[in-house]
């Protein structure tokens, strides 16, 4: 049985909605006040400063390679353990 075009459009758009409003939407606003310098009111544009700012603190560095290597090892050890028991 063919579904028209319309009836494909009733049941794909609610999920395109969802999907651009729940996701889409907060994610590029995101991006956006992450090139300003925001008080929750006004955001003036300063470009890649606050992440100049970021890369230059030792800390987020720190946690950073922190974060890294306990992906790289999480992903070498479940995988050698799926394989030993394989």
């Amino acid at each position: 049985m063919l579904i028209k075009k319309h009836q494909y459009w009733a049941f794909v758009l609610p999920a395109l909605l969802f999907i651009i409003l729940i996701i889409a939407l907060p994610f590029l606003i995101g991006i956006y006040y992450s090139f300003t310098d925001s008080n929750g009111l006004r955001a003036s544009f300063i470009g890649f400063k606050n992440y100049q700012i970021l890369f230059r603190d030792t800390i987020f560095l720190q946690s950073l390679w922190l974060t890294v290597k306990f992906s790289v090892v999480s992903v070498l050890l479940i995988n050698l353990i799926g394989l030993a028991f394989a």
